[in-house]
C-alpha cells in the first residue's frame, strides 16, 4: 500500500473511488466530476494535501481536506475506504502522512463533521485526537406550511452583506455553510434580507438549483413576527427542488422546534468534532 497526496491523481478516478466508498451510506451521495468540482471551490478544497491510499496505480482510500489558511485551520472534507480494503486501520495511516504536513505548513487545528450513528468512525477519529464539539442536524422539507406574507417585503440582494448578516446567527455555521465557504461560489447561491426603514432585520443564502439553505437567521428582537416563515416560503417558491437545511446546531432549539413546526423532517444527525494539533 502507498500513500500519497491527490494532485496528480485524474479528478474521474478521484470520484469513482468516493462513490465506490460510499455505496451503501447512511444517506445516499454519489458525485459526478461537475459536482465534485463545485465541492472543491466551495470547501477551499486543496489536492496538494488532500491525502489517498493507493494499492498499485489504483485509489482505495481518501481524505479530501480545505483549508482556511488565514485561520490555520483545515477540514476534513471527506475519508473513504472502499470497502474490500477496510479494516487494514487506512485512515490512520492517511493521517500519519497528513498531519506532518499540516503541522509544518503552521495549521493549528482540524474539524470534521461525522455521523452520529457512524460509532466506528467516531472511534477512529477519537483514536487520532479528534473530540466532539457540538451535536448538528440535518432537515429535508417536501412541502412547508403555507405562510401569509402579511406585507413583508423581501428583497433579494446582488450586493453580500455578510459582515452585517453574521451578527444575527445564534451560532457559528459548520464549514461548508460559513461566510468563506459561501463567498466562494457566490455566484451559484441566492441571498434574500428583509429590512425595516435601514436596519436588515432578517437574511437567508440559499441554492435555487437544490432547495439548500446554507444561512438563514432573524435579528433577534424581530423574532417571533412572521419573518423567517416568510422566507421560507420565499425560498420554496422560488426553489427546485425540496428544502434543505444541513448541520442545524442542536443546542439551538427555538430553530430546531421551529422547522420541525413548518414541516421538515429531522433526516440525519451529525457531530462536529475538533482536533488540535
Amino acid at each position: 500500500m502507498d500513500f500519497r497526496f491527490l494532485h496528480s491523481t485524474p479528478i474521474e478516478e478521484i470520484v469513482s473511488t468516493f462513490n465506490k466508498a460510499f455505496e451503501g451510506y447512511f444517506i445516499p451521495l454519489k458525485f459526478d466530476a461537475q459536482v465534485f468540482r463545485s465541492k472543491l471551490i466551495q470547501e477551499s478544497i486543496d489536492l496538494k494535501l488532500s491525502t489517498g491510499a493507493f494499492e498499485g496505480s489504483t485509489l482505495v482510500g481518501f481524505i479530501f481536506v480545505g483549508v482556511q489558511a488565514d485561520n490555520h485551520a483545515f477540514y476534513n472534507a471527506g475519508t473513504g475506504v472502499i470497502a474490500e480494503y477496510r479494516g487494514q486501520n487506512l485512515t490512520q495511516k492517511m493521517y500519519e502522512i497528513l498531519l506532518p504536513k499540516l503541522i509544518s505548513k503552521g495549521f493549528k487545528k482540524g474539524v470534521l463533521e461525522v455521523v452520529r450513528e457512524n460509532a466506528p468512525a467516531i472511534h477512529v477519529y477519537k483514536t487520532i485526537g479528534y473530540e466532539i464539539t457540538r451535536a448538528l442536524e440535518c432537515y429535508k422539507a417536501t412541502q412547508i406550511k403555507a405562510q401569509n406574507m402579511n406585507g413583508i417585503a423581501i428583497k433579494e440582494c446582488t450586493d453580500w452583506h455578510l459582515d452585517k448578516w453574521s451578527t444575527m446567527n445564534q451560532w457559528a455555521p459548520s464549514w461548508q455553510n460559513d461566510n468563506t465557504a459561501l463567498s466562494n461560489v457566490q455566484d451559484k447561491l441566492s441571498a434574500i434580507e428583509i429590512t425595516e426603514g435601514d436596519l436588515i432585520v432578517a437574511y437567508a443564502i440559499f441554492d435555487k438549483s437544490k432547495g439548500r439553505i446554507h444561512q438563514m437567521a432573524v435579528k433577534e428582537a424581530f423574532r417571533r413576527r412572521g419573518l423567517g416563515s416568510a422566507m421560507l416560503s420565499y425560498i420554496q417558491t422560488h426553489s427546485s427542488a425540496d428544502l434543505s437545511w444541513i448541520n442545524v446546531d442542536s443546542n439551538d432549539e427555538l430553530t430546531n422546534n421551529w422547522l420541525v413546526n413548518r414541516g421538515f423532517e429531522l433526516i440525519l444527525g451529525q457531530y462536529e468534532m475538533q482536533l488540535i494539533l
